[in-house]
């Protein structure tokens, strides 16, 4: 089996460009029975973006590793059903996203758990996305903005790190999350005004 070490120097960095793998030569791969070499070029293209998914969903640095590990058995058991209908990161994000909310759920129950991460609810249009841009959300080491994400709820923390760190499009967040490009629209306008208010009350207040 394949081992999918996580990737340590992109824990605080931001995102870089994808080194994606065509879904095609994926499905050639598979086609041809060269199934190790399908997970490799899997983990080369998905596991930059799938980590720091994980590193900033979630609080405990453990269950992130166990998480992300998890992630990938599942979805070696699975590639062979991968059928290109999406990209690869869209895939394994959604791979990594269930598995993260299933453990969290299990955990739940035996109440040994505590989490940052809930299932996103239904909630019901990014205008000017420069606005959002224009408070860097990938500078790691703003305290500020690391406040601010704080006060974000799951599922808007999560609808902006897949937008504006993975720089997914609307419509790919709203596949990986299995919400509605509008969801994910209210999420995000919602999350670019509370991380504004919240970042005006640190300028006036100071941050210590």
């Amino acid at each position: 089996m394949l081992a999918v070490e996580r990737p340590d120097s992109l824990v605080d960095e931001p995102a870089t460009e994808a080194r994606d793998v065509p879904a095609a030569d994926v499905r050639r791969l598979l086609q041809d029975g060269r199934m190790e070499e399908a997970r490799l070029a899997l983990v080369t293209a998905t596991r930059d973006s799938v980590y720091r998914f994980l590193r900033h969903m979630l609080k405990d640095d453990s269950a992130v590793e166990d998480i992300f590990q998890d992630s990938y058995l599942r979805a070696f058991r699975a590639l062979d059903l991968f059928r290109g209908d999406s990209s690869l990161t869209t895939w394994m994000l959604s791979i990594a996203r269930n598995t993260a909310l299933n453990r969290i759920r299990r955990q739940r129950t035996e109440k040994t758990w505590q989490s940052s991460v809930e299932e996103p609810p239904e909630i019901a249009d990014p205008a000017a996305a420069s606005n959002m841009r224009a408070l860097d959300i990938r500078t790691r080491s703003d305290r500020r903005l690391l406040a601010a994400m704080d006060r974000l709820s799951p599922a808007q923390r999560e609808a902006v790190l897949l937008f504006y760190v993975e720089d997914h499009p609307v419509e790919e967040v709203a596949r990986i999350t299995r919400r509605t490009a509008n969801t994910i629209k209210s999420d995000l306008r919602r999350a670019r005004l509370m991380m504004r208010q919240v970042l005006e009350e640190t300028v006036d207040g100071g941050i210590s």
